[in-house]
């Protein structure tokens, strides 16, 4: 790379190694971008393109490599944030469950996290932990499994909102809206729409809005030539109904 393309350049990322239980995502990846540019990632759909996709967007972060600044949601505080609700809302006594995705970094740890903080509720009990992939519909089959194998639950924990709003079906078709407590994870419309209704007790919210300014204003002090973090962690927060009554996007 010759000095006037390493003045121009807007982003590099060199030697990213990223591996998950029995899958080697990434091997030595590497990308440039500079003003103008547009790339595009061809080839089959796999692991590697949406490994990279989900880096660039601050979702996982690299094994290793040259990554100037991660900048993300603080995943597992978010998960201790869920778990501060849970004993809130079962009144730090209860059965609970927790609907998540363990090959998905951001997933991992906010369950991390989550786990910890109930773990301070001895009266609290996490009677099974289901995969649902971060989808509605498998997460929609995963939480009647659960309904039907443990009668006694009394809240559940989804890892993201469309399992969330997932679990919300399949607990109404079960009529139990009344006996089990759901909190997501992400402030997607329609699960806030959920928490507003009554329908869901809470989700997590994240903000991809403040951490795109932040990449933003990173970038520019790079460019600049001053010292940048090698990880930002944006804190979420949660929402609830009385949050939602607020909300000035929701009807």
């Amino acid at each position: 790379m010759d000095s006037f393309d390493e003045e121009h350049l807007l982003l590099r990322m060199e030697g990213l190694e990223k591996s998950f239980p029995g899958v080697r995502a990434l091997r030595n990846g590497e990308l440039s971008l500079r003003p103008g540019e547009c790339h595009a990632l061809m080839g089959e759909n796999g692991a590697g393109k949406s490994t990279l996709i989900k880096i660039l967007a601050g979702a996982q972060s690299a094994d290793a490599g040259d990554v100037v600044c991660h900048i993300a949601t603080d995943n597992y505080e978010g998960g201790r944030v869920a778990g501060r609700a849970i004993v809130e809302v079962l009144s730090g006594k209860g059965n609970i469950a927790i609907i998540d995705h363990p090959e998905v970094e951001s997933g991992f740890m906010r369950e991390m996290g989550f786990e910890e903080q109930v773990a301070k509720a001895p009266d609290i009990k996490i009677v099974a932990k289901l995969a649902g992939y971060g989808a509605r519909d498998k997460s929609f089959a995963v939480a009647q499994d659960l309904l039907q194998a443990h009668p006694e639950l009394n809240a559940i924990f989804a890892i993201n909102d469309p399992s969330a709003l997932g679990t919300l079906a399949a607990v109404e078709k079960a009529g139990q809206t009344s006996s089990v407590r759901i909190i997501g994870f992400d402030g997607q419309p329609e699960a806030r729409q959920s928490v507003k209704d009554g329908k869901l007790y809470a989700t997590v919210m994240q903000y991809p809005k403040l951490i795109g300014e932040k990449a933003i204003q990173t970038i520019g002090r790079y460019m600049a030539g001053d010292e940048v973090e090698k990880q930002i962690l944006i804190p979420p927060k949660l929402y609830r109904q009385s949050d939602a009554a607020n909300d000035p996007d929701l009807h």
